[in-house]
């Protein structure tokens, strides 16, 4: 690599090889794992999405560079919940590189946009699996009652039942696939990935 590029180097999840990539002022580098190289020139992006989702223990994060003709450049990690920038090495590692590439498209393309949160489509997936178990739990209460069972076992299925239906609703609630989700600037982006370079993990 010519003087000028910046190496990051982490796994995106536990049981993955390690990814390397390479940024200059120019362009992003991935290093595949067959030896081939992928190549986007910042002058070739098209769109920009950061998104990061919890799930149980785990949180899921992102960047989905668009560029070409419908092409896609994903720079991922999966991490536990409690990681953040001080803690894990790879995660720290994540926003660096995102850093370093804040700063390039602040230089290079101020016309771009990044938008924060989920794709509509796995807003939808996500609010339709909250829809699915809220009508669960609300379906298992109302068969149970409609079916004889005592007072007693009914009480005593209400905090499950609860918990199954408020589980749902939570879901549904976070996934609002309805709303457009936020644009910010370069500028702006830079600095979220230094909020998160700073210990704050979320998008929150």
């Amino acid at each position: 690599m010519s003087n000028g590029t910046k190496t990051y180097e982490f796994k995106p999840a536990l049981l993955k090889r390690k990814h390397s990539y390479f940024v200059t002022q120019n362009q992003i580098q991935l290093a595949n794992k067959d030896g081939s190289d992928t190549v986007v020139r910042f002058d070739q992006i098209t769109s920009l999405r950061y998104a990061d989702t919890a799930a149980r223990e785990y949180k899921f994060r992102r960047l989905d560079i668009g560029y070409g003709d419908d092409k896609q450049m994903r720079i991922h990690l999966t991490s536990t919940l409690s990681a953040n920038a001080n803690n894990d090495n790879d995660l720290r590692e994540f926003y660096k590189l995102l850093h370093t590439i804040s700063t390039q498209l602040n230089k290079a393309r101020t016309d771009l946009t990044i938008t924060i949160g989920e794709t509509p489509c796995i807003n939808w997936i996500y609010f339709t699996i909250g829809t699915l178990t809220l009508l669960s739990a609300v379906g298992i209460l109302l068969g149970a009652y409609l079916s004889g069972v005592s007072d007693k076992k009914l009480m005593d299925s209400l905090v499950p039942i609860t918990l199954m239906a408020g589980f749902g609703a939570y879901i549904c609630f976070m996934a609002q696939p309805w709303i457009r989700r936020p644009n910010i600037d370069t500028a702006n982006f830079k600095l979220l990935v230094e909020k998160f370079q700073q210990g704050g993990g979320t998008i929150d």
